[in-house]
């Protein structure tokens, strides 16, 4: 980031181009988090599949919008567009990461779909959501899913 930012400075030839790293600038912290993030979901999904913990039925459909979230961000970013599709599938993720997902599961499920909301608060600071507002676009855990 450092280097591009001295490229796009002194560099006329970039200097259009310095927008665009202006939103890369802005989603490298709140991306690494969600990084971190991810690694910890995945060692308590690991954990929860080698304890025979129950998987509750709809997580593997909020991971995939997570997913879909994660590159809908990358392909924005990429092309300099403000991450508006990114941050909408992330909220649809976030939001059916209720406490609903958790009927069946275990120790390391509950901490599976905890990791799965902040990843959800990532990903949304990521796309220019302050962290508050983030995190009150979250349903209550204690909440269930709204029946469609």
């Amino acid at each position: 980031m450092e280097t591009g930012s001295e490229i796009a400075t002194i560099a006329p030839i970039r200097w259009r181009r310095r927008s665009e790293l202006e939103h890369y600038r802005s989603a490298a912290a709140p991306i690494d988090y969600a990084m971190r993030n991810t690694r910890v979901l995945l060692r308590r999904t690991i954990a929860a599949l080698r304890d025979g913990e129950s998987v509750p039925e709809r997580l593997p459909e909020v991971l995939r919008a997570l997913a879909d979230a994660t590159e809908r961000l990358r392909d924005e970013l990429a092309r300099g567009d403000e991450p508006v599709h990114a941050r909408r599938v992330a909220l649809e993720a976030g939001r059916a990461a209720t406490a609903d997902l958790l009927t069946d599961g275990g120790f390391s499920m509950r901490v599976v779909v905890a990791q799965l909301r902040s990843i959800v608060v990532d990903l949304l600071q990521a796309t220019g959501v302050g962290r508050e507002d983030a995190s009150a676009a979250l349903p209550a855990m204690g909440a269930r899913r709204p029946e469609k």
